[in-house]
Formats: structure tokens, sequence, C-alpha cells
């Protein structure tokens, strides 16, 4: 299937049998070399994504990340991975061959495999296939640096209850500092062991869940902390954890240094368990 992120637009493949890889080639070099692009085809997905815009706006607990992104990165179009109904309704044929012509170009794409298929087998098949055409570099808006809008709201009418995210902008993929960015969202937000659940949920009985996320792109990254709450007990929340945050900034103990590594490389280990996994993991730094 094929899946969108931030900065990312990937096609992924499993394959039950390695025999099955020239098929797959086959098969990915249809949908990059020669797509479609049939209108009716694309009117349809234009209905399917409508219908995906609605469900993320129908559900504040999962909508709060669309806007969430939209102010981190907000003046640069990096943020908002669906767009708006507006946008969604006036592409057209025109634009779907522009970002097909620019976007998928054989100097931007990366490709990985795991599992019992040799790397070089794969290029050789792919070499003997016509190459994706297109720009490699791609003029990009810069990411704002100061954001002149720091809260960003949606009104819901469903119940008093209130999604909200607090964080920080960060640094991109490879930084010095984005492992310790890392171990500092697995301690405060990482499971039921992590500080502010214990804070917020056990201690204080605000919360059902919290948690705390580390991203890095390519550019620049985020810290945030993501968790809802009844709205009279918001700002109690609010406090709570920028107490907890600045307490981090006046540094951790030891232990609690140790916890966090031994999670980290534990939780790794079992999560690198499949070939998925491994492409996954190496994925990001490739590209």
């Amino acid at each position: 299937g094929a899946s969108t992120a931030e900065e990312i637009m990937s096609v992924n493949i499993s394959l039950g049998d390695p025999a099955d890889a020239k098929v797959a080639v086959e098969v990915l070099n249809q949908m990059l070399c020669h797509p479609q692009l049939d209108p009716k085809t694309a009117e349809n997905e234009r209905g399917s994504v409508l219908r995906e815009f609605g469900n993320w706006e129908s559900m504040p607990s999962r909508y709060v990340w669309e806007v969430w992104r939209d102010n981190i990165y907000q003046g640069s179009g990096a943020g908002n991975l669906l767009g708006t109904e507006e946008s969604i309704k006036s592409f057209d044929m025109e634009d779907v061959k522009h970002f097909y012509q620019t976007m998928l170009g054989g100097g931007r794409m990366v490709l990985i495999c795991s599992g019992g298929v040799a790397l070089v087998y794969l290029l050789k098949l792919l070499d003997r296939q016509r190459q994706v055409k297109g720009k490699t570099n791609i003029a990009t808006a810069p990411l704002v640096s100061e954001r002149h809008q720091p809260v960003n709201l949606r009104q819901y009418h469903i119940n008093d209850q209130i999604d909200f995210i607090l964080g920080f902008p960060t640094v991109a993929l490879g930084h010095p500092d984005a492992i310790s960015l890392d171990l500092l969202a697995i301690l405060t937000g990482g499971g039921r062991a992590s500080t502010l659940s214990r804070i917020l949920r056990a201690e204080k009985g605000l919360v059902y869940t919290v948690g705390t996320l580390a991203s890095n792109g390519s550019e620049t990254g985020y810290w945030a902390v993501k968790t809802a709450v009844a709205k009279p007990k918001l700002q109690q929340a609010m406090d709570l954890i920028t107490i907890e945050i600045k307490r981090l900034g006046e540094g951790i103990k030891d232990t609690e240094l140790q916890f966090v590594k031994d999670k980290l490389i534990k939780s790794r280990r079992m999560a690198m368990q499949t070939s998925e996994s491994w492409v996954n993991f190496h994925a990001a730094f490739a590209l």
C-alpha cells in the first residue's frame, strides 16, 4: 500500500515468498513509471479523502494532531497532511500530473529492503525497468523559526473534554540532541510508568492517558505532550505538565536516565522482529 507523512510518500510491498520479488518490481514500475492518472479514479479518490478528512475532523483526539502540526509548521505547508476541505475539493488533474512530474523523480527515490532477498538482485531488476523521471531538487517554503500564533484552537460541542497538545519546535533528524529528546519523551510520557502518567493519572486522577512524542524531520522537529482532560481541570493539568518540563531542565536523576535507556533498548529489540520493522526504521535516515 501507499502512505504519506509530513515529508514522505512511500509505497510498501510485503512478500511471503522472495521468488515474487520480480513481480513486485514490475508492479512498482507500473505504479511509478506508467500511472494511468485516470480522471474518474482521481474523482473517486477525492471522495474517499473527503471522508477521511471528515473522520479525522469528527474525532478531536485525532484531529488535534492536525491542528498541532498546522501550528508548529505554520506558513510552510508542511503541517497539514490532509489539507483542508477546500483544497481537497479544488485540486484537478493538472495538479495530479504536476505532482507526479515534479515530486516522483528517480533522484529523489530511495529503495530499502529486508528479508530473504538481496538488494543487488532488486537493483538489477530495477535497472531493467524504465527509470522514474523528474526533478531531483524541489523548492519548498522555508520552515518558520518564529511562530506568530502560539495557540491554535478548534471548538467542539460534544462534551466538556478538551484534547490538547503542549510542545515545542526542536531539532532535525540526526542532530546530536535528538536522542536526548527521545529519552525525555519516554521518561515523561512513554507509558504507565512515565512521570506524567504517574502525576496526572495515578496521583491526581485528571486523565486516562498521556503521551509524549519526540519527532524529527529533515529540517526541524518537535517535542510534544498530548492528553485529554475535563474542561474545568485544563489549567491544573497544564500547570502540572509545565512544572514537570521545568524539572527536566534542571536535570534528571541517574536512576531515571538508566530506566529510560533500558526501556528504549529493550523496546527497540522487541520492535525490530520483522523485516517490515527494519525497513521502516531505516527509511527516514535513508530519505
